[in-house]
């Protein structure tokens, strides 16, 4: 599964971009844990960053969860976009080796 965001101009114009993977092609998402991600910039002072955060989200029926959001900043370029990706994908690789131990 490949990640793909969005050029900078995107962000430039404060649209922040998210995604989920992981739904069960048969089942939907309610039944399993997905990995959902959110995207933005930020710009302060003139200067930018990339935003990249994600978090797993449990089967609607899941009694017991507290959410935990892992983030990391980027250089708010298309090389930060780019490593954003990256630093996602490998957030997801994790999340698979995980999986069957979650549900």
């Amino acid at each position: 599964m490949i990640i793909h965001l969005p050029t900078l101009n995107w962000f430039k114009h404060e649209n922040a971009y998210t995604g989920s993977l992981g739904t069960d092609p048969l089942r939907g998402c309610l039944s399993v844990t997905t990995f959902n991600y959110r995207v933005q910039l930020i710009t302060e002072d003139n200067n930018s960053k990339i935003i990249a955060t994600y978090y797993l989200e449990p089967p609607w029926n899941c009694k017991t969860y507290k959410r935990e959001d892992v983030s990391k900043e980027f250089d708010g370029t298309a090389s930060g976009i780019k490593a954003a990706e990256e630093w996602l994908l490998e957030g997801y690789k994790v999340f698979l080796n995980l999986r069957d131990n979650i549900e």
